[in-house]
Order: structure tokens, then C-alpha cells, then sequence
């Protein structure tokens, strides 16, 4: 556990650190052009130079706060993530990479279910979950009225709790990361042409942090150089959810114990 954390804060650091060399890179070139704006490279970077949003390690008292507002019960490892290392928010913002982790710290999560903005969080269920990353335009996935049958929807969202989810950067489909009061953790990869048939993909049982530092290992394996990159830029990658599923189905079912 303490190793795939480490592994989860190192990844962040080197592509903190990228991002503010490439960003770096861009003011210098704006400057050039003289098209700054009157921005101070200070000011830049604070805006763009980070590819991982900052997060809050999580309290006895954030967990507390959690469990009771949704009535469920996180499992023992899901909490170490939350005090050790918060949320980990980020990627998709290198022009050379298309993948984004939105797994929010505690804090986050909490913010969202008390939200009032479009985006909000309803609720920690899957169906719910999903439909936040679209922004909650997703009616198919809905309780009644045109979206998932009300019993089915019960169903899905007490089973599966919704703590986060990795996209490509099309953000047409998404692979949306679950627990369960078992303490198992199930992968749903759903993308938004497809009916609202909520089956898990790939079901884990080990350390959450291990989970993401796999999912990471994958994206790295199954991303491909872009071929139309001229030899002298920054090499930018094609990479599709669906190839990094298959990759898990195989890899995971290895490391599960």
C-alpha cells in the first residue's frame, strides 16, 4: 500500500514538474510574440504549470462527515488513500497527454454532495457518479423518467459507490472506479453511445492505491506516439480507454487476492 502511494505521488510530482517546463516553454514563446498580455510568468505558471490539482489529506472528522452523508461504509484502504495522500485530480493538461484522473480528496467529494451548481453529486451511487462527469446531462442514467427503471437504479447505486473515474481525451467514455460494503473495488468502463447497461468490468480485491498505480502502468503500456508529429516537436499520444480495459482484465486478474 505504502508503495503504490508513493508511486501515485511521484507520478503527480514528474508531471507537475513537466507541465511547468513545457508552460514555461510556451510563456517564453509568448513573450517572444509579445503576446503576454501583461502576464507575469509567475502568474502563468500558477495558472497552467501544474498537471495535478493540489489536495487535502483527509481527517477522522472528513470521514466521519462522509460515511454519515451517504450512509456507506469506506473501506480501510480507501481511508489510508484519503489521509495520506487526499484526491488524485489531474493529467490531460500536457499537450502530449490525453489522460485525466478525477479521483477527488475527501474534502472534494464532500463539496460536491453539498454542491448547488449543475455539476454537483446527487449521491456516491454509480449511476449518479457517472452522471456527474457529463455534468449531470446524462438522462438515460436518471431514476424513472426516461432513464434507468427505479428499482434498477436503487439497486445499482446501494451496491456500487462511486469514488472517482479516468477519462481519455475525447471524454466521450469513461472508466468509473467503485467500491462496494465488501470492500471490493469494480471498474464500469461506459461510454456515452452506449445503453445504460451498468455491468462491472473488472472487479479488484486489494489495495485501492495499488488499483490506480496499475491503472497508470496501463495507460503507459497501451498509449501509442502519435505518427504525424513532426520529428522536432514535444511527441504527443493517441490513447483509447477500451485497450487499457483489456490490458486491466488481464493484469489485474493477477494481482487480485
Amino acid at each position: 500500500m505504502n508503495e503504490a502511494i508513493e508511486y501515485l505521488k511521484d507520478y503527480a510530482s514528474a508531471q507537475n514538474r513537466e507541465q511547468t517546463r513545457l508552460q514555461t516553454d510556451y510563456y517564453k514563446y509568448l513573450e517572444e510574440e509579445g503576446d503576454t498580455g501583461g502576464e507575469s510568468l509567475e502568474d502563468h505558471l500558477n495558472k497552467y504549470g501544474k498537471a495535478f490539482d493540489e489536495s487535502t489529506a483527509a481527517t477522522d472528522e472528513m470521514i466521519q462527515a462522509l460515511e454519515k452523508k451517504t450512509d456507506a461504509k469506506l473501506p480501510v484502504d480507501l481511508i489510508e488513500f484519503y489521509k495520506k495522500i487526499g484526491g488524485f485530480t489531474g493529467g490531460g493538461r500536457l499537450h502530449l497527454d490525453s489522460v485525466r484522473y478525477i479521483i477527488p480528496d475527501c474534502q472534494g467529494i464532500l463539496s460536491l454532495l453539498e454542491s448547488t451548481e449543475y455539476d454537483r453529486l446527487e449521491s456516491l451511487g454509480l449511476p449518479d457518479g457517472i452522471r456527474h462527469t457529463w455534468g449531470n446531462s446524462r438522462p438515460e442514467l436518471g431514476r424513472g423518467n426516461g432513464g434507468l427503471p427505479e428499482d434498477q437504479f436503487d439497486e445499482i447505486s446501494k451496491e456500487y459507490k462511486w469514488f472517482g473515474s479516468m477519462h481519455d481525451g475525447s471524454y466521450e467514455s469513461g472508466l468509473h472506479f467503485t467500491f462496494d460494503q465488501k470492500s471490493s473495488y469494480h471498474l464500469f468502463y461506459w461510454h456515452q453511445d452506449w445503453p445504460a447497461d451498468l455491468k462491472p468490468d473488472i472487479t479488484f480485491q486489494g489495495p485501492v492505491a495499488e488499483l490506480l498505480k496499475t491503472c497508470i502502468e496501463g495507460y503507459l503500456a497501451t498509449r501509442e506516439i502519435d505518427d504525424d508529429e513532426a520529428e522536432d516537436e514535444e511527441p504527443s499520444f493517441d490513447f483509447e480507454l477500451e485497450n487499457l480495459v483489456t490490458w486491466l482484465k488481464n493484469t489485474l486478474s493477477k494481482k487480485s487476492s
